[in-house]
């Protein structure tokens, strides 16, 4: 949920969300890095009359005011964007590997690019999306990596029989 601060001390402060409800907030609830300061605008998870998991969206600016009676005056001014979370190209080719890995190969690069994705999801922290994906392309790849390895042996041991028979006759 957003709101903005209407109020804030050392230890607490109060938000005021876009419907108009209040919400208090202690500092141990605030995720930034940045302190916290009126007119700041916040999102924030409510739980009864408390705001919980509070983050800082937009600094407090000039055309941005709480006034003495708690009333919020925000400018017209466009909105700010915030930068989209993109989804690992890796983790996108191990899951399509995976489902159309019917043969060994596709199955591989399955299981390769969905290890590779986890790793570089991980290290970029926040950045990249699509562990998800990466761990259903990397299950599809060990079942079918493991069917196949499966079929070639059963496939093997008719086959081999077969020449036995053969032999023997």
């Amino acid at each position: 949920m957003e709101g903005i601060i209407l109020d804030f001390n050392q230890t607490e402060g109060a938000i005021r969300c876009h419907a108009g409800q209040r919400y208090t907030f202690a500092l141990t609830e605030w995720q930034s890095a940045e302190v916290p300061e009126r007119g700041a605008l916040v999102d924030f998870v409510a739980e009864g009359d408390r705001a919980k998991q509070v983050y800082l969206l937009a600094r407090a600016s000039p055309e941005s005011t709480v006034a003495a009676d708690n009333t919020v005056h925000v400018s017209t001014a466009p909105s700010q964007t915030y930068p989209r979370v993109e989804t690992s190209v890796l983790a996108v080719i191990s899951l399509v590997a995976g489902i159309l890995g019917v043969f060994f190969f596709g199955s591989l690069i399955a299981v390769i690019c969905g290890h590779l994705a986890r790793a570089e999801i991980r290290r970029k922290a926040g950045q990249l999306e699509g562990d998800g994906l990466a761990v259903a392309g990397l299950v599809l790849g060990y079942i079918m990596l493991g069917l196949t390895l499966l079929l070639v042996l059963i496939f093997g041991l008719v086959l081999g029989g077969g020449i036995l028979a053969a032999m023997n006759a």
